[in-house]
């Protein structure tokens, strides 16, 4: 690192180059952020069921959920793309079909009316849970929301299906920092590299 020469700012990839490049569940929350069971057994539903590519953040989440001796039937899913960025899955429940969403935090709170707890979906509250994703991020964690409602049984679902949504709550993620990472950022910064 001492003989950088005339370098005034590095840029590099975080993840595997300052970070150890394993995602891992750090808590499920929900719309208040309190730690909720719920949320993750939501997240974890959709993660299993969800019949796109394998992503780090579904493994992470299957990896923290409790093993569940039985998954609910899957009567249709909404695939995840990069406009929408969410991935929403319908499942069979006791109480009728239930359409289970997750996806970046602004996306899916953009489809939503209501909290789990009942509050209104209103500035207030889009405010308060806003203030938690920015919280959680400025901690360096990654954040997903997940959100539900009942739907009509039909043969097929789609992105109209992604409305009226109730938001469940978050699921955070770390990818955590490697030995040395801290002390080669200092050692740069003391040679002013940004």
């Amino acid at each position: 690192i001492e003989n950088l020469g005339s370098m005034d700012v590095l840029c590099t990839d975080k993840t595997g180059t300052l970070t150890e490049g394993v995602v891992s569940v750090d808590g499920a929350y929900d719309a208040d952020g309190r730690e909720s069971a719920d949320v993750l057994a939501l997240a974890a539903t959709n993660a299993a069921l969800q019949a796109g590519p394998a992503n780090p953040l579904d493994a992470a989440i299957l990896q923290h959920a409790a093993a569940s001796a039985s998954m609910p039937e899957k009567l249709g899913e909404i695939p995840f793309d990069f406009v929408r960025k969410r991935l929403s899955v319908v499942v069979g429940t006791a109480g009728g079909p239930r359409l289970i969403t997750k996806g970046a935090v602004a996306t899916v709170m953009s489809v939503c009316t209501r909290t789990a707890g009942g509050e209104a979906w209103d500035d207030d509250t889009i405010a308060r849970v806003d203030r938690l994703h920015e919280a959680w991020s400025a901690h360096g964690l990654r954040v997903i929301a997940v959100a539900t409602r009942p739907v009509a049984a039909k043969p097929a679902y789609g992105r109209d299906d992604e409305a009226d949504l109730t938001l469940a709550g978050f699921v955070t993620f770390l990818d955590r920092p490697k030995d040395g990472a801290a002390q080669a950022i200092a050692d740069l910064a003391r040679l002013a590299v940004s």
